[in-house]
């Protein structure tokens, strides 16, 4: 049943009486499951995210073919950073206006938050990086000092920069021997090793902040006006 099928439906036990409360929740459970099937077709989900549409009541968002906002979550999420599949954990987004037509779900813009875990950022870096404690990363990788090879574990913040949409550690803290290294050695070691780190997404998703803890790096993403076609 299309969705014109659903207004028909919505308005005729909407006539009957007591019945418009269950009318308006059948056509937002039904608007729902199709954009779950529509979103786990066009990211290969395992499976359909929780979806939840704005809107009260929500059979006038059939009509009028707009919703005024809408979430979606989703356990975990294959994409492609840099070049490199990798997998986002505890995606979750919210998106306004959304617009539903029988063909399309478009979105007029979206905001998400979500976890790249270290496994993953290690990838992406090509060096270990790992969790530092303290709201920091840490970063692992063998120096030579006097003639041997040491591996150097450096505590850093990361920092986003947007423009170029790539994670740089900076601030680095480190120490061999109990002897604390200088910063402008640890920066430059940094710099030549690790930094930068592309982080850049398709071209519809952008980056705008990341914090680092346990779990991994959490990210914060934008994306502008999305239409996507419906799972019919």
């Amino acid at each position: 049943m299309g969705i014109k099928g659903v207004v028909v439906t919505a308005v005729v036990l909407a006539a009957v009486g007591g019945g418009a409360w269950f009318a308006d929740n059948a056509a937002r459970d039904y608007a729902e499951r199709r954009v779950a099937a529509t979103l786990a077709d066009e990211l290969d989900l395992a499976e359909p995210p929780t979806i939840r549409l704005g809107g009260i009541p929500f059979s006038l968002a059939l009509l009028t073919r707009t919703v005024p906002d809408g979430t979606a979550q989703a356990a975990a999420v294959d994409v492609t950073i840099a070049d490199r599949q990798v997998r986002l954990a505890d995606v979750r987004a919210a998106a306004a206006p959304i617009t539903l037509t029988d063909s399309h779900v478009t979105l007029g813009g979206a905001t998400a938050s979500t976890t790249l875990g270290y496994d993953d950022l290690t990838r992406l870096a090509g060096i270990d990086i790992g969790w530092g404690g303290d709201g920091r990363l840490q970063a692992t990788y063998s120096v030579e000092v006097l003639g041997s090879q040491v591996d150097l574990r450096v505590a850093a913040t990361g920092r986003l920069d947007i423009e170029n949409q790539e994670l740089r550690l900076v601030d680095p803290r480190a120490s061999v021997a109990d002897i604390e290294l200088p910063t402008s050695t640890l920066t430059d070691l940094v710099d030549r090793v690790v930094n930068p780190i592309s982080l850049r997404l398709p071209d519809d998703y952008r980056l705008t902040g990341l914090s680092a803890s346990s779990e991994g790096l959490r990210l914060a993403l934008t994306a502008d006006s999305l239409s996507i076609p419906l799972q019919r």
